[in-house]
């Protein structure tokens, strides 16, 4: 007598069948067991509305459900990014998520006052000891009058 294991997706609740692999290959009844999902899907569905996700993965959620068309403050259409208002990137809801351009973005960030943790970065230097991106002084050999 073969006894027949029922278990249903934890996320969408479709009935789980086991796995037939190339060849005929049948999946086996431990790993089928320890299997919660019907498909990788659902698996990551269940994991973005989990507690605890990361940071960053609240925001390529939110890069890959809010299209961006403009600027909601200056208009431009370049270097547009999505702005959690409240600050959670967990919080993908529309009316959380407001698309912004890069500029933008950072006087938005710094209004709020969430640029305040993070290290103010040190200017560069090049390989003649100047900062990065500073003007460099004229050259003054070849241009004195006699």
């Amino acid at each position: 007598m073969v006894m027949e294991c029922v278990r249903y997706c934890a996320f969408c609740g479709a009935r789980l069948v086991q796995k037939r692999y190339p060849g005929g290959r049948i999946e086996g009844l431990s790993m089928f067991k320890k299997r919660r999902f019907c498909n990788w899907g659902c698996a990551r569905r269940a994991r973005a509305l989990q507690e605890g996700c990361s940071p960053s993965s609240g925001r390529k959620r939110a890069q890959r459900l809010f299209s961006t068309a403009s600027c909601g403050r200056c208009g431009t259409k370049t270097g547009l990014t999505r702005h959690h208002v409240d600050g959670n990137t967990l919080n993908n809801n529309g009316s959380n998520i407001s698309v912004l351009c890069r500029s933008c973005h950072t006087k938005e960030e710094w209004a709020l006052g969430t640029y305040a943790n993070r290290p103010i970065p040190t200017p560069r230097r090049n390989a003649v000891g100047q900062f990065a991106g500073a003007p460099t002084a004229p050259d003054t050999e070849g241009s004195a009058t006699e």
